[in-house]
This record gives C-alpha cells, structure tokens and sequence, in this order.
C-alpha cells in the first residue's frame, strides 16, 4: 500500500510538471512570437553579461547544445532567460527547464508556469495600457489542470475499436493541442467528472440523448440531396409517434439546457419527447463538439457552450446556414476541382438540425427561442463509408505535427516506418514524405482562394492525411462551417440563398483572406510539419523550406503567377495570427490581429 501510494504520489507529481512546462512553453511561444520578436526584444546567446547569469544555468545544469534565450521586458524594467533548443527560422524550439526572471536591482529568480503567466500579463497591461486580464489568468490555470487530468487519465487502448481504429486514436491524442497559445486545454464551467466524460484525451465515448421533436417545432436545413432524417434513422430501435422528428443532443447540452424554462413548457406540452439514449456509444474527436461513430457514413457537430480556445463553441443559426450554402456552392466545382487535384477532398456538411421553439409560448422570448436553437444545433459532416478507415488509414494531421505526452515528434514514427519499408535513409525518407504532403495540401489550398474566391482555414487540426504505402496519399479538409468567401469573386445571384447575416459572416476582402489561408497553411500547417520533420537539422529545416518555395513555383507556372504569392517569394513576411493578443484583449476571433513573421521562402 505504501508503494502504491508513493508510486501514485509520484506520477501525480510528474503529470503536474509536464503540464506546467508545456504552460511556460506555449506562454514564451505566444509572448515571443506575437509581440518580443516584431519588437526585437530576443537576444540568443547574448555575447556580454555572463557574469550576471542565473547561477544554476552559470554553474550549474546547462543541456547539450542548448542556447541561451534573453527577452526584454523593457517597461517593467526586467529580463528572462530561458534555455532552449532546436531553434527555427519561425521561432519553434524547445525549452529547456524553467525560465527565470530578474528585476533591474533584483537577483535572478526561477519562475513556474502561474509567475510567468502574471509577470507577462501584468507586463502586458503596462504596455498596452489595459486591466489586468485576471480571466485569462485563471483559464491559463484551468488549461493546466486540464492537462494534469489528462495525463492521468489518458485515452485507454483496451477497447477492441480503439485498438484498431487508428483514426479515431489520432481524434483522440491530441493531449497538448494547440503550441501557440495560451490556454489550449481550457474549457471554463466543466467540473472533473463531466470533463473526464465528454473529452476526446480520456478516450471518452457515450450514448446520445435522444428527443423526439414535433414537427412544427423541428427546423431542417438541408441540400437537395441529402435527407437526414434517413441518416439518423440508425440511432434507435424505438419508433417514433407519427408526427415526430429524431433530434440527437450532446449529452453535456441536454444537461445543461432541459431546465430552461421554454424547453421545460414543449417537454409538458407534449411538444418534446425523452427518448432516452442513443443505441451506439459515439466519441469526440479533436474539436470536442464533433462526434464520431466508426459505423456512421457522418459525424455529427453539436454545440457546446464552452470557450475553448478562443471561442464558445456553439453553432450560431447564421453559420449552419452558411455550412449547408458552402456544401451546395462549391458541389458545383467539385468536378473541375478532383480533375486538377485527384487525391484532394472536401468534408461536405450537407444539414443541419436544431429547436424552433417560436410557436410554444404566446408571449414570444426572442432571446430564448434564439438560445435553444443554437444550444441544440446539429451539423452533419461527411465522414468514412464501409472500409474507408481501413483503405485510407486516415490521420488528423494535428496529431502528426505534435508531441507525445513525453514530448518526442509523432511524425517520427511514420517517417521511421517509410525508412524501413523502402529501406531509405532517415534524411530521404523525410525528404519523400515531406514532398508528398505539401503536394496534396498547396494546390488545392491557393487553386481554392486564387482561382475561385474560396478561403478554408486548413490548419492541422482542419486536414486529414490517408496514406498508402506508409507515404501521405489522400488529403480531406474539413470545416464549411469556417470557410469564407472573397469580396468581390461573387455574384450577388450565386449568394442570394444566403440570408443578409450570413452574407455577412462568410464575405472577406481579399486582404482578409490572404491572411488567413497563408496562416494557417504556412505558418500553423506546414512550418510546424518542417519544425517536427527537421529537429535539429538545420540544413534540413532549409531544404525542407525549398521544397516549399519549389511547389509555389509550380503552382504558378500551372496557373498563372499572383502577387501575393510573387511577394512571398521575393521575400516578404508571412501574416501570423495573434491567439495570445486575441485573448488578452477579449476580442472576437474575426477581429484577431496579425503580426508578420520571417519568410523562409525567399529566393536563394
């Protein structure tokens, strides 16, 4: 008992350092990134001041080839230092250990996760002339703690169809997520157990509240082809009265949501009906909200009212609507589009589902018909027929381009098994496999925003990577919902099925959109592929950075040059969104700032 309580101690213990350092590492990340470096407050390996160096990295423990980071907190008058490794063009690295922090007049002092994160925001508010932003103090804490419970309680791979289906163990692995930024396993207002059952990093899976919803309180959107009703026809053996449609909940809303009043009075009235659960357990996958069941031809996209990240995910009424134009518009080009890039797809959302509860009260609550509605949204995404799991070994690229719960590359492990299956060297089978995924991922990204006006957001957890022969094959991006269009590129006919609002949430200048899809291609997908495909390579990094500037090329010479794309490579900086920036000053995710960044890109 006493080994066992000293072993538990112990674990608990490692969990709790693991997730502090992975805290200290995404705050430099962001701090450094979004506002240090555009001001030239980073030093590496400062050539004076040894002297005054904190004594444990002076005397004391120093890594292998590790460099010294100094950043300047010019206005509160103090400096960190920080270890670091693996340093790239764009900033990644590793840190090593604790940073430690010194005041003008002060001796060093070694900092922790919550220091850090009050020295940067206080520093922060002095600058910029804001409040102190005690509310993302406490998500930065929450994200940690989150994290902690994580380790402990990781994705179990005792389930026969966890073991085996290695797409949903990648949904599920994503135990650090997003490296540039500040809270990334935040999610406010969810106690331990509900946490611990609905998270994709427990390896949760559960059954589905079910309703049966009169029809003249059941709203449906949906393409021509597409019947939903038939698709959820499999969630129960139960037969519904006549007049009544099937609605599935996320069980974390239903709880949170069957207390309100207006749902309360449809549920008395007859107007609602409890159908107990689903028969079959789905899972969640990266984004949390979006389910999954390996014998359902869709997932289903629920809302949740929780910030994660940036946002509370709910599914605004406007952005269902614009999911289901986005699927219907750009069906239209999906000949000419596969023709051009065979193995590139789109997930199609083709319905969505949700409470119009308008007629239940005589005295219409605007406010709350609108709330439920959003509360019970349902989208449906395309996901994988019969065999599709298997064939094309699916993989949610954010969990390629990440580290592991002991911090060593995932992708490692498939180049590994390229190596051994072709028997090429570590270099070329980088090399190989790295040209393999930008050749699927480039053309159709900038063939969508040049050539047709389409903007995706192809961040890592956005693409889904197949392969074939232990090299990437298929490439899926997913996210209608998310996708915008370019001022200008359309007619007002081709948007008039869009209502005015919805118009408004999709249109993007141009300028918008560049920023966009050169972030999340460049910066957030592809130079975190070459960060973790390169390690410590620096030669590497640069000739993986080539290939890249060699694929603009190419893209150009097929179809036809665009300034944006020429000003990459005669050098200019690439656009980077702001996530700590965004948070700290409590704005929307559409109003992010961007900094710019170094380009690898330019001509050599």
């Amino acid at each position: 008992m006493i080994a066992s309580s000293t072993s538990l101690y112990y674990q608990h213990s490692l969990n709790q350092e693991k997730a502090a350092q992975r805290s200290i590492n995404g705050l430099l990340n962001c701090y450094c990134r979004e506002f240090a470096g555009p001001r030239g407050e980073i030093q590496i390996d400062p050539a004076f001041g040894q002297n005054d160096w904190p004594q444990a990295i002076k005397y004391g423990f120093r890594a292998d080839d590790a460099q010294l980071m100094l950043i300047t907190l010019k206005q509160s008058n103090a400096w960190l230092m920080v270890q670091i490794s693996e340093l790239k063009q764009l900033g990644q690295c590793r840190y090593i250990g604790a940073p430690y922090l010194k005041r003008k007049g002060e001796g060093w002092t070694r900092m922790d996760h919550l220091s850090l994160a009050k020295v940067l925001l206080q520093h922060l508010a002095q600058v910029l002339e804001q409040p102190f932003n005690h509310e993302l103090l406490n998500q930065i804490e929450n994200s940690v703690e989150n994290n902690r419970l994580f380790l402990a309680n990781p994705a179990s791979s005792s389930s026969e169809r966890l073991l085996h289906d290695g797409f949903l163990r990648s949904e599920q692995s994503l135990i650090w997520g997003h490296t540039w930024h500040p809270t990334p396993k935040s999610r406010e207002g969810i106690d331990e157990k509900q946490l611990l059952a609905i998270s994709p990093e427990t390896g949760a899976g559960f059954h589905l509240p079910l309703l049966a919803v009169d029809q003249s309180l059941f709203k449906v959107r949906a393409c021509s082809h597409f019947d939903p009703r038939v698709q959820l026809s499999g969630l129960t053996s139960k037969v519904l009265p006549e007049g009544f449609e099937l609605l599935p909940c996320h069980p974390y809303q239903f709880n949170r949501f069957k207390s309100e009043p207006m749902f309360m009075e449809a549920v008395a009235n007859g107007k609602i009906l409890l159908l107990g659960e689903s028969d079959s357990k789905w899972y969640p996958t990266s984004s949390v909200r979006t389910l999954y069941q390996p014998q359902s031809n869709y997932f289903l996209k629920f809302s949740l009212h929780v910030r994660l990240t940036n946002c509370v995910r709910k599914n605004a009424w406007y952005e269902l609507e614009s999911a289901i134009f986005m699927t219907e518009l750009l069906k239209e080009f999906g000949g000419k589009v596969r023709s051009l890039f065979p193995m590139f797809e789109l997930m199609d959302e083709p319905a969505s589902l949700t409470l119009d509860l308008t007629g239940v009260q005589h005295d219409i609550e605007v406010e709350q018909v609108q709330l439920l509605s959003e509360a019970f949204g349902v989208l449906f995404r395309n996901a994988y027929k019969a065999g599709e799991v298997n064939l094309f070994q699916p993989r949610v690229a954010a969990a390629l381009f990440a580290d592991d719960e002991n911090f060593k590359s995932v992708v490692n492990s498939y180049v590994g098994a390229l190596a051994r299956h072709r028997g090429l060297t570590h270099t070329d089978a980088v090399l190989l496999w790295f040209q393999h995924y930008i050749h699927l991922l480039v053309g159709p990204v900038f063939y969508y925003f040049f050539k047709l006006g389409v903007i995706f957001e192809p961040h890592l957890q956005n693409t889904v990577v197949g392969f074939s022969e232990h090299l990437p094959s298929r490439l899926q991006l997913r996210d209608l919902e998310g996708t915008k269009l370019v001022d200008g590129a359309w007619s007002d006919s081709q948007l008039s099925r869009m209502s005015e609002r919805a118009r408004q949430s999709v249109i993007y200048s141009r300028e918008q959109g560049f920023k966009r899809v050169a972030y999340c291609t460049l910066i957030n997908n592809i130079s975190e592929a070459i960060h973790h495909l390169s390690g410590s390579n620096i030669d590497m990094e640069e000739q993986l950075w080539q290939m890249v500037r060699t694929e603009v090329i190419d893209f150009q010479k097929k179809f036809g040059s665009e300034p944006e794309l020429e000003a990459l490579l005669q050098g200019a900086d690439i656009p980077c969104k702001c996530n700590f920036m965004t948070r700290l000053l409590k704005q929307a995710d559409r109003l992010a700032d961007y900094v710019y960044l170094k380009n690898p890109l330019g001509g050599k």
